[in-house]
């Protein structure tokens, strides 16, 4: 605002102080240059020992190697002593009788029963034979005549002509089914 001297005396009649106007700002002055870095001042006493931290994480398990060749085998070891032979067995139960069969069956060297003692004319044969001509009967090595010769022959029954001596060797030989 640029006052005139009219106004100016306007302002003194009435006995208000007049100012002038304030200027304006002057620019800043140029900064100054930082001052040199002043001696690095003594250490201080050690600070006390701060709480433990918390454990950290488990890390990664580490990678597996690989299995590592089987080695040879050993030699076989020496045999051991056989131990004693356990108890034997029962004996077991008599199976059942075969199928009889078409084929005939002989009885070798037989000895027929009865009571060899110079009386006894009858002798009885453990089986039927087959056929009576396929009897042979023999007394101390004597082969006997059959038909009622020297012996007949019922079943399985023998009777002889004459009783044999107190000693004699009685054998039959005879098929039979």
């Amino acid at each position: 605002m640029i006052l005139r001297r009219r106004d100016r005396r306007i302002f003194e009649k009435r006995i208000i102080p007049f100012s002038g106007l304030t200027g304006a700002t002057g620019s800043s002055g140029a900064q100054g240059l930082t001052g040199a870095t002043g001696a690095k001042g003594d250490t201080g006493s050690i600070g006390a020992t701060g709480p433990q931290g918390t454990q950290g994480i488990q890390g990664v398990a580490g990678i597996i190697g690989a299995t590592g060749l089987q080695g040879a085998t050993g030699a076989t070891g020496a045999t051991g002593v056989t131990g004693a032979t356990g108890p034997g067995g029962a004996t077991g139960a008599t199976g059942p009788a075969g199928p009889q069969s078409s084929l005939a069956v002989f009885s070798d060297e037989e000895t027929p029963t009865g009571a060899i003692n110079d009386a006894n004319t009858i002798f009885v044969l453990a089986h039927t034979p087959n056929s009576a001509a396929s009897l042979m009967f023999v007394v101390n090595g004597q082969v006997f005549t059959s038909g009622g010769v020297d012996f007949s022959l019922t079943i399985a029954t023998v009777t002889v002509n004459s009783p044999p001596p107190t000693g004699s060797i009685i054998r039959a030989w005879y098929r039979y089914v």
